[in-house]
């Protein structure tokens, strides 16, 4: 059974003609469609990036992927499936399984249309606002499961350049569950440097598991701005989604 929780905001967030304005899809994954799958073991390079480009519904046209076996690749160290996927979510997903050893960091990646080679570079070809206009308060990202064992949770760290300069960094801790969601981000908590603004930004990194646990796998459905009223809202309908079960996908470690 699928989460409810997506079409219930569909449902919901457009009831607020000023909220549905300021909100800023980042990334609901839905391209490319149908869904890639991209494998990294043994004989791989340990860490090549993914770029996809020419994708409109993204920030900057661009996402960029960097899934980066820190070690060298088993039989399957890693599985990225990324797009809109019909079988098992009928929408656009952002998955990510790996094997017992050894870790895996990954790092997703979205600074506009660019070439990166061998490795992630950031360009800071975006120009992005955000505050929406003032209203956005908070960084969401909508995790639809996560598998952490033996850990508190996935690490993550998000972090922003502006084009006045300085930067801003935030880390926190999502919690292993098999139900979906919701982690803010508010701006509030981002650790800034230099002259920062986040009407300003050109560049967002965000990087799951960077102290490289094992066997650590996770899905995302969007990533996106709310506004605080909106932030509120999000939360008391990721709570009530908790109780829903979820159908899970993963191939072999």
């Amino acid at each position: 059974m699928k989460s409810l929780l997506p079409a219930v905001l569909l449902a919901l967030v457009p009831c607020t003609d000023g909220l549905q304005a300021a909100m800023i899809m980042i990334d609901d994954f839905g391209a490319p469609n149908p869904a890639a799958v991209f494998l990294i073991k043994m004989g791989h390079p340990n860490s090549v990036p993914v770029e996809q480009g020419g994708l409109p519904s993204i920030v900057g046209g661009e996402r960029d992927v960097l899934v980066s076996v820190q070690g060298e690749p088993s039989v399957q160290s890693a599985q990225m499936l990324i797009g809109h996927e019909d079988s098992l979510f009928g929408r656009g997903v952002f998955q990510i399984a790996t094997a017992r050893d050894p870790g895996t960091v990954v790092t997703l990646q979205y600074d506009g249309e660019d070439i990166d080679g061998n490795e992630l570079t950031n360009s800071r070809l975006l120009s992005l606002d955000l505050t929406g206009g003032g209203t956005n308060t908070d960084l969401v990202i909508e995790f639809l499961s996560v598998d952490a064992p033996g850990a508190d949770g996935l690490d993550l760290q998000i972090r922003l350049t502006s084009s006045l300069g300085g930067a801003a960094v935030f880390d926190d801790i999502v919690p292993e569950s098999m139900q979906q969601q919701s982690v803010f981000a508010p701006y509030a908590s981002f650790n800034t440097t230099g002259e920062f603004s986040f009407a300003a930004i050109d560049s967002i990194e965000i990087e799951f598991n960077r102290v490289a646990l094992t066997d650590i796998d996770f899905e995302i459905g969007s990533i996106s701005t709310v506004p605080e009223p909106t932030a509120g809202l999000l939360l008391a309908l990721g709570m009530t989604a908790a109780g829903l079960p979820r159908r899970r996908f993963r191939q072999g470690s």
